[in-house]
């Protein structure tokens, strides 16, 4: 996922309960050098959370926490992240992130 100058990826491990049980986030490109910065995701109720709705439409809300990375990456931000899920199993799962990295700056991708 992308907006263009912050690059960002990792994985989420959701519980089927509306909360995660894990999640790492990899992000390049908030800083004005060139560094990686990783987070963990704050897994503790009601921290992060997803819905999905009957329209196979969701939202979510994750609390990011920086586990390795300079200084100058943000010590914790929240994101907020809409999608659209396929209506196959084949499609590409489309996000809209309004906080992309914590950059302040919204972003949007496809997954698959």
């Amino acid at each position: 996922m992308n907006n263009g100058n912050v690059y960002a990826g990792g994985f989420l491990t959701p519980n089927g309960n509306g909360q995660y049980s894990e999640g790492s986030l990899w992000v390049t490109g908030i800083t004005r050098v060139a560094a990686f910065c990783s987070y963990d995701l704050n897994t503790k109720a009601p921290s992060s959370k997803y819905s999905i709705f009957g329209n196979g439409s969701g939202a979510e809300m994750l609390d990011w926490t920086l586990s390795a990375g300079p200084s100058l990456c943000p010590p914790a931000f929240t994101d907020m992240t809409r999608f659209a899920l396929p209506s196959s199993f084949l499609g590409k799962v489309k996000v809209i992130d309004f906080n992309l990295g914590g950059s302040q700056r919204p972003g949007a991708g496809s997954y698959e």
